[in-house]
């Protein structure tokens, strides 16, 4: 599509009875609602856009468009620095801002370049100069952030026709990689902010042809990207709570500025927001799964009054706003999460909370965790997960860690992926592979609950092929959590099998005997224990740095790595191993008795004495069978010592 001058001047005529759209936010990065807003507008004009981990540019200046740093360099060509300008200009009129958006657009211009033919069809690769120019997820974000520029230039007394002239043309250089359908990407989130980009931009600019085409085909690819991105649950398919929140912003945003418009829409949105409510723990935290920042506050952008769902709403109010759901057990099946939130009625931030995540549906932002979980309870994260840390480096296409599904090769990018940086087992120190493994969706079995308060939760995958892999977590909010786990290989080949377990950053550990005591403080908060005689404790660290990382969790927006105790129950060179550890919040765990367990994992009990008295728990889970759970707890008198007494060992 070229313009003429002439061109150009009837879009000028026509835009004198055509409504001027507000700025779209829809990169879910709302700043605007902060009463910070304005402060942080003038820091950007005064001292420069801020990008972590600690770079500072001014936008007026020439900019290093090919940094070394490929996620700045990335943010640069999506014109993510000029989202809070054009939202001041949009808002607030302030002309300041968008005359040093202007000037980055300026020296912008001075380096774009058309695309190429194997952009134009989507083949875009990373060049060594780092060039993200026609990166699909540039191109999304950074049409609809031009676009504006354009509209507005259209609306001065005496616009510049040909500057305009030349933006158009680049404008429509977007439009042709928009449109094709091999520039797409409708595997993943990139093809959702493609397809908001690619209606936002358009719909300013349906005057012309080309452009009302285009935004035709935009709207039907968000319906499409909606479906794909989430199940019909609503829980978002790319193994991160911190994609959906991040996407559910997204959505909330392309809702208030007219992008998604249809009652269909808002109602699958509706659903997004419920699921969106049980993945967020006490204190508006998330399970770090997948890529989410490890103890990333919700907090900020977002109120409860912004959402429509009473549950989301009473989950972001701390239970001033909305209500809790009835239930405080969720399963969502398909999607593999099972859940345990157990809310007070007047507020969301106490009670026990856990959730497992046994879904392997993609290698989208999913990391080497299979069947792991997070748990929290009594005001205090106990069993965490390492979370995110900064998309960094490139593995070597063919490379042992390429083969096995690590895209990017920063060290501490590559701890936080693998197996042993989990709450799950780990087989002769290998990483479950994700490139060309098979997908095995869910592996959420069955649940089962007592009268009295326990929750089973069972599920089932195949590790290496050969391996069968059982895990039943029991959990009793405020009392344990046990964790059982059976694994068989089906060859004579024998395997040395670990579980492991990472603790919240504000836990300390002793160790005496077989009895892990967890403190807070100097206090003894929990024990740990091996049911199993034929599991012993073979690892145990703390920000360990050689030969391997071990002990971290990634906190502060995925730039930071804090040490965490790390510890791990081991059963070696075999063909079969069984672990059953317990967690038992009432200290001095005693009496402890050797586990009766069928061979095949699908029975067993489990007895213990601690502060609270002694406990019996049994349960089946045999094929074509319910699975059941008993559950006794005998309370010792005040006053009555519990005595101990030797294990069967």
């Amino acid at each position: 599509m070229i313009l003429h001058p002439s061109d150009v001047t009837q879009m000028i005529a026509r835009r004198r009875n055509m409504l001027l759209y507000p700025f779209e936010p829809i990169e879910a990065s709302p700043n605007y609602r902060l009463p910070s807003f304005e402060k942080k507008i003038d820091s950007i004009l005064k001292r420069g856009y801020p990008m972590r981990p600690a770079h500072l540019f001014l936008l007026d200046a020439p900019l290093p468009w090919h940094h070394t740093d490929r996620t700045i360099a990335y943010n640069l060509q999506a014109f993510e620095p000029l989202s809070p300008l054009l939202m001041a200009h949009s808002l607030m009129k302030r002309q300041d801002c968008f005359d040093l958006a202007l000037a980055f657009l300026e020296d912008w211009l001075q380096q774009v370049r058309p695309p190429t033919e194997t952009e134009l069809e989507g083949q875009w690769k990373e060049s060594p100069t780092k060039d993200f120019l026609w990166y699909d997820m540039a191109v999304g974000l950074r049409s609809y952030r031009l676009a504006y520029i354009i509209d507005h230039l259209m609306r001065l007394n005496a616009p510049d026709k040909g500057k305009l002239c030349r933006l158009m043309e680049v404008l429509d250089w977007h439009r042709q990689i928009m449109v094709g359908d091999k520039a797409f990407s409708k595997h993943n989130n990139h093809g959702l902010y493609q397809a908001l980009g690619q209606v936002a931009m358009t719909r300013r600019f349906q005057d012309l042809q080309v452009m009302q085409e285009a935004f035709v085909q935009g709207e039907e690819r968000l319906k499409t990207m909606l479906e794909q991105q989430f199940f019909e649950s609503g829980v978002h398919r790319e193994h991160s709570p911190g994609y959906h929140w991040m996407i559910l912003g997204t959505l909330q945003e392309a809702v208030r500025v007219g992008l998604i418009h249809t009652d269909e829409h808002k109602a699958f949105i509706n659903r997004i927001e419920e699921a969106m409510s049980w993945f967020i723990g006490p204190n508006l935290m998330l399970p770090a799964f997948g890529d989410t920042d490890a103890g990333g506050a919700l907090g900020g952008y977002y109120e409860a009054k912004d959402f429509t769902h009473p549950h989301l709403r009473f989950a972001l109010s701390g239970g001033t706003l909305g209500k809790p759901p009835d239930e405080c057990f969720k399963v969502y099946q398909e999607a593999g999460y099972a859940i345990l939130k157990n809310c007070v009625e007047d507020s969301a931030c106490k009670g026990a909370y856990f959730v497992q995540h046994a879904g392997f549906h993609s290698t989208t932002h999913k990391h080497a965790d299979h069947l792991s979980f997070v748990w929290h309870d009594k005001d205090e994260d106990i069993l965490v997960d390492a979370g995110r840390y900064g998309y960094k480096g490139k593995t070597e296409r063919g490379s042992p860690l390429w083969q096995q599904g690590f895209w990017y090769s920063d060290p501490k990018r590559i701890y936080v992926e693998k197996t042993r940086a989990h709450n799950t087992v780990e087989i002769d120190g290998l990483d479950f592979p994700r490139r060309k493994a098979k997908l095995f969706g869910s592996a959420l079995k069955r649940t089962a609950t007592t009268d009295n308060g326990v929750y089973g939760i069972e599920s089932e995958c195949r590790h290496f092929q050969t391996i069968r892999h059982a895990r039943v977590l029991f959990v009793s909010p405020g009392g344990f959590l046990l964790v059982f786990d059976w694994l068989k290989e089906n060859t004579p080949l024998l395997h040395d099998f670990r579980q492991w377990f990472h603790l919240g950053q504000h836990l300390d550990l002793m160790v005496s005997g077989d009895i892990l005591t967890l403190t807070n403080k100097g206090v003894p908060f929990a024990s740990v224990v091996s049911l199993v005689p034929d599991s012993t404790l073979d690892f145990l660290t703390r920000g360990q740095a050689e030969p391997d990382l071990n002990g971290w969790v990634s906190h502060e927006k995925g730039g930071i790595l804090c040490p965490n105790w790390a510890f791990a129950y081991g059963a070696s060179r075999r063909t079969e191993g069984i672990f059953a550890t317990l967690f038992t919040l009432h200290p001095d765990v005693q009496d402890w008795q050797e586990s009766h367990i069928a061979p095949s994992g699908q029975s067993g009990k489990f007895t213990w004495r601690d502060r609270a008295g002694q406990h019996k728990l049994s349960f089946k889970r045999r094929p074509q069978e319910d699975f059941t759970l008993q559950y006794t707890l005998l309370k010792q008198p005040d006053g009555v010592a519990v005595q101990r007494s030797k294990r069967k060992v």
